[in-house]
């Protein structure tokens, strides 16, 4: 076979493959490889999520442009707007998500730790986290504006009514900035190669 041939390593493996010794399976604890396998199920999982995103962003921009008139159009732009910026942030941190994946398990394979001491060590997915912040920021800010309108024939007072999900949002919003400057300032950090 010619050097470099990936068929001798691929015949390797298939015939070492039946055999009830594992001789690829890495030397780790089974903790961690559970940890690490978790970690990886996550992500596929989130994906699942990612791909709801995009239907429920499809359908409410197609259904907002459809329903765009010019008597409605400054309202409806807004909310256009704000669709389309939550897909965007969506897609900004599924993308830096999938990056900080293969930089952990493929590339960076062999950090001392492994992937999970390179997903706590690195920073390569901070712009991700920022963006999934916003989108989570954006996401609650439309859900206050629901609130609001559902209950403003009210008689209690709105002040009274919106006090509670508004902590909770300004709870927020001072978690997740709390949240990005830790994640900025933490350890020494690991350069991307």
């Amino acid at each position: 076979m010619k050097y470099g041939s990936t068929s001798a390593p691929i015949q390797l493996a298939r015939g070492q493959a039946m055999s009830s010794v594992k001789p690829w399976r890495p030397d780790e604890p089974a903790a961690t490889i559970h940890a690490e396998g978790a970690w990886l199920q996550g992500a596929f999982i989130s994906k699942i999520f990612y791909g709801i995103i995009i239907v429920l962003s499809w359908q409410c921009l197609s259904l907002l442009w459809r329903q765009t008139t010019r008597s409605n159009y400054k309202t409806k732009m807004s909310f256009l707007a704000i669709v389309f910026a939550i897909f965007s942030f969506s897609t900004l941190h599924s993308g830096y998500d999938m990056k900080a994946i293969q930089l952990g398990f493929v590339e960076n394979r062999n950090f001392p730790g492994g992937p999970s001491a390179y997903a706590t060590l690195s920073r390569s997915d901070t712009p991700g986290n920022i963006a999934c912040i916003l989108m989570q920021w954006l996401c609650d800010a439309l859900l206050i504006w629901r609130f609001v309108m559902i209950y403003r024939g009210c008689v209690a007072p709105m002040w009274l009514l919106a006090a509670t999900p508004i902590t909770v949002y300004l709870g927020s919003i001072v978690i997740g900035i709390l949240f990005t400057i830790k994640k900025l300032t933490s350890g020494s950090g690991v350069r991307r190669t």
